[in-house]
């Protein structure tokens, strides 16, 4: 019984010794990120609110949000602390989906109409609450949990692809030369592939008994999270980069009914 008791120990301290390490790597990734970040869009941003901004701020909240789950990880599981660090995430998804709609919906995007953004935002928000806080109350809860997970993923997915390609169809009407139908498309592929996969090893972590496995799996659905979470950073990063290329720049393309006001405006000062 004590030898059962100091492996589990120590399967446990290994763990956590895992968990730090993969912790303290994924905060050097965000640094890296941030770095990238400042050299593709300059080190002195004009406007405190820009989009750049907003991306570094995700970033630099994604370094915080790692130390406070590191810390946090340490205490034993009560829903009072998993109430807290799921609506920081949920805080972080809101910043990203916000974000992102503010791209979208640009004045200067030739795709703008109503379907450009991103509706049912608190929707969005609270689906994310429900799929991402630890339920730790029986097995059945939880799995009904992630196959509600999975299913959100897929349909969110299926959404945010079509937003993102009526962006870049946008950006083709302006520059005829650029291809649409670029790598930035196929990010939420992959997106969508690693938190699948991330799902079906918490869905597969329910069955197994043995400490020594389950340890491996679920730090290995903790990293395809931390994948597919560093993958969204990337998609950002593309559409941030190609919407200050193509489409931020106010003098690039006017809309041809502003072209007709001109026109009219020209005419009426000539008769005057």
């Amino acid at each position: 019984m004590n030898v059962d008791l100091s492996i589990e120990e120590e399967i446990a301290q290994s763990h956590d010794q895992a968990d730090i390490l993969i912790s303290l790597f994924f905060a050097t990734v965000d640094i890296i990120v941030y770095v990238t970040i400042l050299i593709l869009f300059g080190w002195e941003f004009k406007d405190m609110f820009s989009h750049e901004q907003k991306l570094c701020f995700i970033i630099m909240f994604d370094a915080i949000l790692r130390l406070i789950n590191l810390y946090t990880n340490s205490f034993v599981y009560s829903l009072s602390k998993e109430l807290i660090t799921t609506s920081l995430s949920t805080f972080q998804f809101f910043l990203i989906i916000n974000s992102l709609n503010q791209v979208f919906t640009y004045k200067n995007n030739p795709n703008l109409s109503q379907n450009s953004g991103i509706s049912n935002q608190i929707l969005c928000i609270i689906i994310f609450f429900f799929s991402a806080i630890i339920l730790n109350f029986s097995k059945i809860v939880s799995l009904l949990q992630y196959i509600f997970a999975i299913i959100a993923i897929f349909v969110f997915w299926y959404y945010i692809k079509n937003k993102i390609q009526m962006f870049l169809d946008g950006i083709g009407k302006k520059n005829p030369t650029f291809n649409s139908h670029n790598f930035t498309i196929k990010l939420p592929y992959f997106i969508l592939l690693y938190y699948f996969i991330h799902y079906i090893l918490k869905i597969s972590s329910l069955f197994i008994k043995d400490l020594l496995y389950l340890s491996y799996i679920q730090m290995g659905y903790d990293i395809f999270k931390e994948v597919a979470k560093y993958l969204v950073f990337g998609l950002m990063i593309c559409i941030y980069y190609l919407f200050s290329k193509y489409i931020s720049e106010d003098d690039y393309y006017v809309f041809p009914s502003e072209v007709n006001n001109r026109n009219n405006d020209e005419i009426i000062s000539i008769k005057s």
